[in-house]
Order: structure tokens, then sequence, then C-alpha cells
């Protein structure tokens, strides 16, 4: 039988998972480095927000995410993230609304059923304006990629984008603080009327933060006046 020429088998399997042990931990600790230099920018980025724990507990879950995307900043991410959280949590609290209203009939007072209505009318409108926001940032953040392919009208102002989303967002803002002000909670009982501000008050909270993580973007955006944003963060 003519020699087998080459390592046997069971030695490239040796070498292999010798290769692997070692490469493993390199690949472990490039992995850690790149969450914690994500977790550090989420955490400075949040500073300029009003709830600035809560945007860090937002964010923190997506810290791995932060610029696969090279054609977007991590500014715009964020600001893209904090936004679909909102619209999330603004669903998520019609929903409960819309359910507590159809639980509640027949027992609460008519003070408590108009509260939810009105309530109920101001989140709805300010899922539209989180849903209209990320769609115009989403146009925003391809902007470059169309002008770059000439199929960009020369009439496709950025700042335009940029005014209509902090429109939007500042409209979802006062839908939700709207509701907190003018929610008495009269008849609904003290359980479903702390629910109710709960949900509503994180709802307005994420929004103000996701207005100026846009915000900050935005500036930014301006300042270099180009699609991509410069920024120090490296993943």
């Amino acid at each position: 039988m003519p020699q087998q020429h080459g390592f046997p088998t069971v030695s490239r399997l040796f070498l292999l998972s010798i290769l692997w042990f070692i490469s493993a931990p390199v690949n472990v600790e490039a992995a850690a480095a790149r969450h914690s230099r994500a977790r550090a920018f989420i955490e400075a980025s949040c500073r300029s927000t009003l709830y600035p724990t809560l945007c860090v507990k937002t964010l923190s879950n997506f810290a791995d995410n932060l610029n696969q995307f090279q054609a977007i900043s991590p500014q715009q991410q964020l600001a893209q993230l904090t936004l679909s959280v909102g619209l999330v949590k603004a669903q998520g609290t019609r929903e409960f609304l819309s359910n507590t209203t159809t639980n509640m009939k027949g027992i609460m007072s008519h003070s408590g059923s108009l509260d939810l209505a009105y309530c109920l009318d101001q989140i709805n409108d300010g899922v539209t304006q989180l849903g209209r926001s990320i769609q115009e940032l989403r146009r925003l953040a391809t902007r470059r990629q169309r002008r770059r392919t000439g199929s960009i009208d020369s009439s496709d102002d950025p700042t335009w984008h940029i005014s209509n989303i902090q429109t939007w967002l500042s409209a979802a803002l006062t839908d939700a603080n709207s509701c907190l002000d003018g929610f008495s909670g009269r008849g609904l009982g003290s359980n479903v009327k702390a629910a109710v501000k709960a949900k509503v008050l994180n709802v307005a909270q994420v929004t103000s933060n996701a207005l100026a993580l846009f915000n900050h973007f935005a500036a930014m955006y301006r300042t270099t006046s180009t699609s991509t944003v410069a920024t120090k963060y490296k993943p």
C-alpha cells in the first residue's frame, strides 16, 4: 500500500482544536472590548437626555449592534434604536388602554371613561408620530447612498427631513404629556390609575430621550453637512 502523505486525521483534529483554543480567548476578548466601548459610548450619549438612567437601560441591550452599518453613524443608530423602543412602548400602552377600556366598561365612572378615551386618542396619535419619525429617519439614512447613485433630487434638503422628525417627536411627547396632565383617574380604581400613569410616563420619558438623542445627532449632521457623522467612537 502506498504511503499516505500528510498528518493523520487525529493529528489534524488535534491541531485544529489547539488553534481554536488559542483563538477563542482572543475573539472573546475582542468582543468584550467592543461591547465595553459601545457601552461607554451609550452612557456618554445618554448624559444629554433628561432621563439618562432609563436611556442607558433602554439602549444597553443593543450595544453589540452599534456600528454594524458603516454608512450610518452610531449617533444616528442610537436615535433609531430609541425611536423604535419608543414606538414599541407606545403601541403596548395603546393596547393596554384599549383593553382596559373594554374590561372596565360598565364598571368605571363616566369621568373614568372620558379619561381613558382621551389618553387612548393621545397615545394613538403618538404612535403615528413615532412611526412617521422612524420612516423619515430611514430616508435620511439612505440619502447619501441615493445621492451617490444620482437618484436623489437636488431639492431633497436634509434639514427638511430633520425638521420633520423634530416636529413629529415633539408632537408625540406632547401627546403623552397631555394624557398625563389631563388624567384624573377618578372611578377607575387606584391600581388601574397607577398602571395607566406608569405606562404613559414611560412612553413620555423614552420619547423625550429619543428627541434629545436625535437633536444631538441633528446638530452634528448640520455641522458636518454630510449624511455620515464623524465620530470618535470606533467598534
